[in-house]
């Protein structure tokens, strides 16, 4: 008995739909326990990331898909060659251990001393590294189907609003406590269920971006914008857009009161740059643009105003290089300079860094990250896997932007990977919020979603060969 296109087509939009759920579960609980920083939390976060994995039932379309799978796959090779290097008593490639390791041999009588700076720490570790890439490849894997895709843009957002809510009320209730523990820092203002108002202020940042594409894309299709001018009597308001658009307030709101210079900053850049993306078939001429744009930026800017009168008090006070960041990102180059190949060790940083510490750095505070993403992979695991890294993130930036430009229909997709992992890059130069994994799994999903759907060449073949069935 033969099956229809139709129910073919049925059975597709069906498939690995218990692995997107288990996935979007993983990616709602992630920011719940402090970011998951904590290494059970992290584990925990991995081990349901494997279960989803195993659950994909994997359609390779094209090339490009498996051109996907073997960048991934190389990538994982450098990672195990690295920390093969730093954790090995007998590395294959010759290596030159950290001067203090060599002293302290020398004392012991010891024979070869290891690469990492901190014996087996590369080893636990590697939590983050493997939650970001099970969670990307499986995002990848099951948003081939638009359907999958549709579910977990909603489960993230939707998580968005209520740690929005959760983070709101506790900022009301009890502004010293982060959940269950007292804050030593930021006491003040609010951080959600993160330990780092930083790293908050993106998060909630990306579901604003992403309450933005939604409620834009309602206004898109009601043709609110139309000919290059607002039309406000085509909007009809509904439950999705009442939805959507108090859930960008709350999602705001919450950004709004973390108070983090560079996290509002990026966060509103990267708000524009959603609508002016969705609607940049609209913008045939300058007119058009001007009238987008001016009520967009008029927009941002009065929310600054009424909103963000603590990050106004911490942009008199410090400006927008304080906290000793550049002298920091000096003394990282100079353990880059003495460990360029295979680094101090993967999450060494913490322990290496105060030998070279500028004394030009405060002396207050642990420096316990470097505040630059890409430094610190770079210190920690090499330069030839920090460039590694960092020429993926450009490929798949690349090729988000392009799937954004040249979709039509579904293109909230693509330009929400964009758009959100380009946020969190950036902000991963001046701070580190990629390396909390809460963050960086919901990024991770959101950039393999992007990939998935960034072109509509599956669903084309779908209806090709359903055509020539009828013919």
């Amino acid at each position: 008995m033969s099956i229809s296109p139709e129910a073919k087509n049925g059975q597709r939009s069906q498939e690995n739909r218990l692995a997107t759920g288990l996935l979007g579960a993983m990616v709602a609980v992630a920011p719940l326990p402090f970011g998951a920083t904590d290494p059970s939390a992290v584990s925990a976060l991995v081990a349901g990331l494997g279960i989803a994995l195993l659950c994909v039932r994997p359609r390779l379309r094209t090339p490009r898909d498996l051109g996907f799978i073997a960048f991934l796959a190389l990538v994982a090779i450098g990672y195990a060659l690295v920390l093969h290097e730093q954790l090995s008593a007998n590395p294959w490639l010759q290596g030159r251990p950290d001067m203090a390791w060599l002293q302290l041999s020398s004392l012991l009588g010891e024979g070869r001393a290891p690469l990492s700076v901190v014996r087996d720490q590369p080893f636990f570790a590697l939590g983050n590294t493997l939650a970001c890439s099970g969670a990307l490849l499986c995002s990848y894997l099951v948003c081939m189907g638009r359907r999958n895709a549709e579910s977990l843009l909603k489960i993230i957002a939707w998580a968005g609003v209520v740690y929005a809510a959760f983070g709101i009320a506790t900022y009301i209730v009890a502004p010293e406590m982060v959940l269950w523990r007292e804050k030593v820092l930021f006491r003040s203002v609010l951080s959600g269920t993160f330990l780092n108002r930083n790293t908050a202020a993106i998060y909630f940042g990306l579901c604003s971006a992403l309450w933005t594409l939604r409620v834009f894309r309602n206004m898109l299709d009601q043709r609110v914008f139309w000919e290059g001018r607002w039309r406000i009597v085509n909007l009809r308001w509904d439950v999705n857009l009442s939805a959507s658009c108090g859930g960008f307030l709350l999602c705001f709101l919450a950004m709004m009161l973390t108070g983090s210079r560079a996290g509002i900053a990026i966060s509103l850049i990267g708000i524009c740059a959603a609508i002016a993306f969705l609607f940049n078939r609209e913008i045939r001429s300058r007119p058009a643009a001007l009238w987008l744009v001016l009520p967009v930026l008029g927009a941002a800017a009065l929310s600054f105003l009424l909103l963000g009168g603590q990050v106004g008090e911490r942009l008199g006070q410090y400006g927008l290089s304080g906290g000793g960041r550049w002298e920091a990102y000096a003394s990282t180059w100079q353990i880059i300079s003495e460990h360029p190949y295979s680094g101090t060790g993967l999450g060494t940083f913490v322990s290496v860094f105060p030998r070279f510490r500028s004394g030009d750095v405060s002396i207050w505070g642990i420096w316990d990250r470097a505040h630059n993403t890409l430094l610190e992979i770079a210190a920690e695991v090499g330069i030839p896997l920090a460039a590694l890294v960092g020429f993926g993130w450009m490929l798949a930036l690349v090729a988000l932007f392009r799937g954004a430009l040249r979709r039509q229909k579904g293109a909230i997709f693509p330009l929400a990977g964009f758009v959100c992992g380009a946020m969190a890059v950036l902000h991963s130069m001046v701070d580190f919020s990629l390396q909390v994994p809460g963050l960086a799994v919901t990024v991770m999903t959101l950039v393999g979603m992007g990939l998935a759907q960034r072109s509509s060449q599956a669903r084309t073949r779908h209806v090709t060969e359903a055509t020539q069935r009828k013919g």
